[in-house]
């Protein structure tokens, strides 16, 4: 479980290197890489919350995590969209 934001870089870090495999199926590096993902997936509301405040660090963290969603693509992202319940990222408010 991530519990800080350097744990949360060094999980996306394991799992952009993952993606540069060829990964099959049911393998301990696709089995590692899904782990990687929910645990991602479940901090990523951490991530997106504090970005809201204009935090430098935090803006940050969410291009990081952006780039990772977009290296997802085609291949992984159902997988991420059923992770995260649905889009990417929030429809914007009128106020946005």
């Amino acid at each position: 479980m991530i519990r800080s934001h350097t744990q949360f870089e060094l999980k996306l870090d394991e799992a952009t290197r993952l993606l540069d495999i060829p990964l099959v199926e049911g393998t301990p590096g696709h089995e590692k890489l899904m782990s990687l993902m929910r645990e991602i997936a479940a901090y990523r509301p951490a991530v997106l919350v504090e970005t809201s405040k204009a935090v430098p660090e935090t803006e940050r963290l969410a291009r990081r995590l952006d780039a990772f969603e977009a290296r997802l693509a085609p291949h992984y992202a159902p997988h991420w969209h059923a992770m995260i319940g649905g889009d990417l990222r929030p429809t914007p408010t009128p106020s946005e």
